[in-house]
């Protein structure tokens, strides 16, 4: 019996592991193999399992047969009193009534899997359950519900580390940010997207990601770009089979190349969504998109491609209501970020929500690096140079595997959006993230352009203020060294500014400033001259000379040489000075 059951499990994890792969009818005969041998087990819970596995494969490559395993698996459920496997399939029969436009029934039956997950405490199910109902209520034009269901799933996702529903609800974002005409917050999302999805070598979640992609870029007119993501996006779809998703991308293409005028190539995507639409035996994913595809169907209903296919489609669309005026009541469907606030000046620090960032919630010290080197680098980093600056010591096998763990270590320590992935670079999101390096570089830029010598001295400091320390100075990495030294030398010419500015109002604290200076950097002999002169104007003669000989010192301690003959006539002048009776 243990045998049986050894061999089950296996076959179930093959099966598992053919459907990650793409490979649903490999999936299929694994999942058989280990359904016939569970019924001789007599254990209702695998046997539920087992039909939903079934039903699940089964739906993406738009067979039927999905809908009985769906209700056998509901059957064993109930029999098993198994609330935990209830709520999955019923989020998976919601998500066939929505396929068959049956909307109010799928809403049904979705918010029943919801409350069934909560119940029970399974927050992937109730993830799942609500990220289907934002897909119905998107379909519905209820954009604001669309908007919290998507955003709770996203949340529990990102608490819980669900890879595939970050991946889906970021992508389902961004396309309802497009709905609402959020270009920008769009195209931002989508990356973040891709980004997620190439982090788990997900070949079906990039191919969601990629088909909104194109179609966003065909709302922003860059046809091109737009054809080579649906192309790739096509390409991953029917790799893994899955020809619901992949008749999506071709009726977008077919809708961008009739916009191209090229005509034989829209009929031909045309035919390949009829075809694949009359074996799914749907027609929602098509519905949904109504609006945008209209100049698309009305060519396929005149031309007659699929025979009355894109009729009866072109008759659904005109029967639906238009989209709520709702939508324009919805200023950002970007999942809520906190304020992080990154400290670079002496021990380097991230406060979330003014609240420091502890090293157990970096759980990594490489991870609060890579967040510094990004920030470093606003621009954006491609992962190449990334790869090769932090790990070249390191396989690009290995070290490609470890950088995106530090990513998903920064996310979680931070928030889910702190990383931009876009056009290839990688970058700190600047939204709702402020840098004291930021502020200082700016400040000194300021001072620079400064009308006035009184507000020039302000911004410089302004700019001191924010200096706590040398950059990242618990960093011994080569990297940072640049950085360091040109922060550096941005500081002690602020101080010089203002040691000159003091010169004319108060010489103590054009005194102290000089001294802070040589406190950084002791080898400033032009410093050091400066601060003799001062301290002899006041008055302070044996302070001039002391100054003198911290000079002498430091440079035969650390060079072997003597300062130069202009400091020492300096010195000479000092010393002459001094009545007989002060030496």
């Amino acid at each position: 019996m243990d045998q049986k059951d050894e061999i089950v499990r296996a076959h179930r994890s093959i099966g598992t592991s053919y459907g990650l792969l793409g490979k649903p009818s490999k999936a299929i005969k694994e999942f058989g193999v280990a359904l016939k041998l569970c019924k001789s087990l007599n254990d209702p819970t695998r046997i539920a399992w087992l039909h939903h596995d079934l039903g699940v494969t089964y739906r993406r490559i738009g067979d039927t047969e999905a809908e009985q395993h769906f209700h056998q698996a509901l059957n064993y459920w109930r029999r098993a009193n198994n609330l935990v496997g209830l709520a999955s399939t019923l989020n998976s029969i919601g998500v066939g009534y929505h396929q068959q436009g049956k909307c109010t029934q799928a809403v049904e039956t979705l918010q029943q899997a919801r409350d069934q997950a909560h119940q029970t405490g399974q927050l992937r199910w109730e993830a799942y359950a609500l990220a289907s109902l934002g897909d119905v209520y998107r379909d519905q034009s209820n954009y604001a519900e669309a908007q919290d269901a998507y955003r709770t799933a996203y949340e529990i996702a990102t608490r819980i580390s669900d890879g595939f529903i970050i991946t889906f609800t970021l992508t389902a974002l961004g396309e309802l940010c497009r709905l609402l005409g959020e270009i920008e917050n769009a195209n931002s999302l989508l990356h973040q997207a891709i980004e997620q999805a190439e982090s788990h070598q997900s070949g079906y979640e990039l191919g969601l990601a990629m088909t909104a992609l194109g179609i966003l870029n065909c709302a922003r007119g860059n046809s091109t770009t737009a054809i080579d993501h649906l192309t790739r996006a096509i390409e991953l779809l029917e790799r893994g089979d899955a020809k619901r998703d992949s008749a999506r991308a071709h009726i977008h293409l077919a809708h961008i190349y009739l916009l191209e005028r090229k005509r034989n190539l829209a009929t031909r995507h045309l035919k390949i969504t009829a075809e694949l639409a009359t074996d799914l035996r749907e027609d929602q994913f098509i519905l949904a998109d109504g609006q945008h595809l209209l100049p698309v169907i009305k060519y396929a209903t005149a031309k007659q491609i699929g025979k009355n296919f894109y009729a009866s489609v072109l008759k659904k669309i005109k029967a639906r209501p238009m989209a709520s005026t709702q939508a324009s009541s919805i200023s950002t469907v970007e999942p809520p970020s906190p304020q992080i606030e990154a400290r670079a000046f002496g021990i380097a620090q991230v406060c979330r929500n003014g609240k420091i960032v502890a090293k157990s919630e970096w759980d990594s010290a490489i991870a609060k690096e890579l967040f510094f080197f990004l920030l470093a680098h606003p621009q954006g980093l491609r992962k190449e140079q990334i790869l090769s600056t932090l790990w070249a010591d390191t396989s690009p096998a290995q070290a490609n595997g470890v950088f995106h763990s530090t990513a998903y270590r920064i996310r979680r320590a931070l928030t889910p959006t702190i990383l931009i992935y876009e056009d290839g670079l990688y970058r700190v999101n600047p939204i709702n993230t402020q840098s004291d390096v930021e502020q200082f570089t700016r400040a000194i830029d300021q001072a620079t352009r400064a009308p006035s010598d009184d507000q020039r001295a302000q911004f410089y400091r302004d700019a001191i203020a924010l200096y706590q320390g040398d950059y990242f100075e618990d960093s011994y990495s080569d990297w940072c060294i640049p950085i360091r030294d040109e922060l550096q030398k941005q500081f002690l010419n602020a101080l010089a500014a203002l040691a000159e500015y003091c010169a004319q109002h108060d010489q103590d604290k054009a005194i102290g400033f000089y001294q802070q200076i040589l406190r950084r950097d002791p080898y400033r002999e032009d410093i050091y001259r400066a601060l003799m002169q001062f301290q002899a104007k006041k008055g302070d003669l044996p302070g001039a000379l002391q100054t003198y000989q911290q000079c002498v010192q430091m440079f035969q301690s650390e060079m072997g040489i003597s300062p130069s003959s202009q400091t020492q006539r300096l010195h000479e002048q000092i010393r002459q000075s001094i009545p007989p009776d002060q030496t």
